[in-house]
Parts: C-alpha cells; structure tokens; sequence
C-alpha cells in the first residue's frame, strides 16, 4: 500500500530543507545592514582625518610664510621701536599715522595722504611717514641705525590731498623751532642740499 504524504508534510520537509541551508531572510538583511554601517563611519574618520589634517597644514604654512617675510630688516625696525608692529614687508607702524620703512623697500613709495622723509638724497635709505596733522619733534623719534631723526632728512615727498600744507623746522638750539621751509602737496625734494637744509629739519608739521 502507498502512503501519500499529506501536504502539511511535504511543506514541513521542504521547509526543514531549505532552513538547514539557507540563512533567515531577517538575518541576511541585519549583515548587510552592519557592513554598510561599518563602511560608512570608516569613510567618514578617513574624510575627517583628510580634512584636519589639511587644516593644521594650512595654519602650518601660514604661519612659516608670516615668519619668512619678517625679514632681518623689519626684525632690526620691531627692536628699535618697541611695541611697533609690521605693516608692510619691509615697514613698521611705530604709532598710529607714523611709519618707519627700512631701505630696501621699493624707492620713492610715498603713500598718497602721507608726509614721507627720507634719510638719504634721491628719495632713499630708511623713511618716516607722517599721516596725521600736528607737530613732530623728530629728535623725539628714535632713528634705526642710532641717535634720532633730527637732523637726519635729506629728501621728502609731500604726497597729502592736493594743496595741503606741510612746514619744517629747525631747533635753534635754545629754545624754540623755526621754520626754514614750506611746501603744498604734491611737492617734492629729491635733494635737500640744492635748497640748503640737508641734515637741518629738527621738526614738521604735516598740516
């Protein structure tokens, strides 16, 4: 006599069959699910390691190029006027609206609204700027390569708004400062000996 298997019973076998060899759906999917989750925090350290280490590279390279253009010039400028600070690769802003720049800076680069002097004829060798109206004892200011800035100027641009008037002076060796010169912007004296005050101004005003 044949048995036939009822229908429950084949679908058990078959049932029991595939579970030996296959894994649950559910099971399948939740692996899946961690390796891509595995993958994803792994590419988002990479990215973020990239991106920090770019950042410190950056801020590296800032600062070594800030360092490289304090050149032993303006090194020489920052020590001779204490609490100034660098403005320009080769000038210093020892306070506000005076500037020092050291001779290698680009020759007669007088900024317009500025009074510039020079300590050399032709427009050369260390200058000061003066950008504010008012009266400048120049034996007040300390020079680069020692003892004041009176009686160091030898030529001058006054590079002001057009017409502004700027006088120098000379110490009379008493007590007061006379004027020996005037001039209205522009104007400007690349020899201070053709008009016979080489090494004499002691003061200016600006305007």
């Amino acid at each position: 006599m044949t048995i036939r298997a009822t229908r429950q019973d084949r679908h058990s076998s078959t049932e029991r069959r595939f579970s030996a060899t296959c894994p649950t759906r559910g099971n399948h999917r939740w692996g899946n699910n961690v390796e891509k989750t595995a993958r994803r925090i792994g590419t988002v350290v990479a990215l973020t390691t990239v991106i920090v280490l770019g950042l410190i590279g950056g801020l590296t390279s800032t600062a070594q190029a800030s360092t490289a253009t304090t050149g032993a010039d303006v090194q020489e400028l920052l020590r001779e006027y204490p609490g100034s600070t660098q403005v320009g690769p080769h000038t210093v802003m020892v306070k506000a609206g005076i500037t020092v720049t050291s001779p290698l800076a680009t020759v007669k680069g007088c900024q317009f609204g500025f009074l510039c002097l020079w300590s050399d004829a032709g427009w050369s060798g260390y200058r000061i700027d003066f950008y504010h109206c008012g009266f400048y004892d120049l034996g007040a200011i300390g020079f680069p390569s020692g003892g004041r800035w009176n009686d160091k100027v030898s030529s001058w641009i006054n590079n002001q708004t057009s017409g502004t008037l700027a006088r120098y002076y000379n110490y009379d060796g008493v007590s007061s400062f006379k004027q020996v010169y005037a001039d209205r912007a522009y104007h400007s004296i690349a020899g201070a000996g053709d008009i016979g005050l080489n090494d004499i101004i002691d003061a200016v005003r600006p305007c």
